[in-house]
């Protein structure tokens, strides 16, 4: 978060550079130091503390449900470590990075779990007369027949594709999860397991898709009558999804948090004083739903 921020100022080559050097001297370590696959383990564990990162787990006691973890996050290093490399270069560039980063993400997210988001409806497409190339849809997906473009006069943007294409996806994206989950069940102290580090990939598939969309915007790329397209794809979909993969990990933690509680009240004296219980993630999905609602409303003043 703090590489994308700082991004968005508009930093000399030089301070980009300096900042680069410093934390990622190395592709692989973090400061010089720290094991950048380390690094990525507590960033998962932090976004949604997934039981087998938990103290005391017994989970990673098996040899292979470790080596899955392990194999994981080693894979997670390239694409994350792209994602903070591509913040040193300037927008324009960071653009073109973007679309070539998505297709790391969405090998990642084969590794993951995709079943994170409740399946709706796909909403009727804009239109079919736009020109608008968007890479980012099949990046994501991986779609066969790359139908998931916006092109003059032909095809549109092929939802029920798209969803099948997920849909296929995620028999990879279930192993470390699945794997995981079905082992936890078997322990003394069961918790479910499914969907943590896929949650967490697409979190931040989410977020790239987004960032590639709006940089379009910022760089001046799209003409007035693509708007529309692209405030009905943030609309209906990536800011949809990502409000949905928060809440998802805003209640993965609740949870994780309440049984803590549970085991930690165990043979000590309950407290009267009940602590007020905040969601972890509430203001970042109210700030998510705002700037969805925000596109919607784009949207449908450009179709009227």
């Amino acid at each position: 978060d703090f590489f994308i921020e700082f991004s968005r100022q508009g930093p000399c080559i030089l301070s980009r550079s300096i900042l680069q050097l410093l934390y990622l001297p190395l592709f692989n370590k973090v400061f010089g130091t720290l094991n950048f696959a380390d690094v990525l383990k507590d960033a998962a564990k932090n976004f949604i503390f997934p039981p087998v990162l938990m103290p005391k787990s017994t989970l990673l006691l098996n040899p292979q449900a470790k080596e899955y973890v392990d194999t994981f996050l080693t894979h997670c290093v390239r694409p994350f470590g792209n994602l903070v490399q591509l913040c040193g270069h300037n927008r324009a560039r960071q653009r073109d990075k973007l679309a070539h980063l998505l297709e790391d993400f969405a090998t990642l997210q084969d590794e993951g779990e995709w079943k994170t988001i409740e399946e709706k409806p796909p909403p009727s497409s804009p239109g079919r007369d736009s020109n608008l190339d968007l890479p980012v849809l099949s990046s994501l997906a991986q779609h066969d027949k790359r139908v998931s473009q916006l092109r003059h006069g032909g095809g549109g943007l092929d939802v029920d594709s798209y969803h099948r294409t997920g849909e296929a996806q995620c028999q990879r994206a279930e192993r470390v999860d699945a794997y995981l989950h079905n082992l936890s069940l078997k322990s003394d102290s069961p918790r479910p397991h499914l969907a943590c580090f896929g949650t967490w990939i697409l979190y931040h598939t989410l977020r790239v898709m987004i960032m590639y969309l709006l940089s379009g915007f910022e760089l001046e790329l799209y003409s007035n009558h693509e708007y529309h397209y692209i405030f009905w794809y943030l609309y209906e979909f990536l800011y949809g999804w990502l409000v949905s993969a928060l809440s998802r990990a805003d209640s993965f933690l609740t949870e994780q948090e309440a049984m803590a509680e549970i085991h930690k009240g165990r043979g000590t004296k309950k407290n009267k004083s009940k602590k007020k219980k905040t969601r972890p993630y509430g203001r970042e999905i109210t700030i998510y739903q705002a700037l969805q609602n925000i596109c919607g409303g784009f949207y449908k003043v450009h179709i009227m």
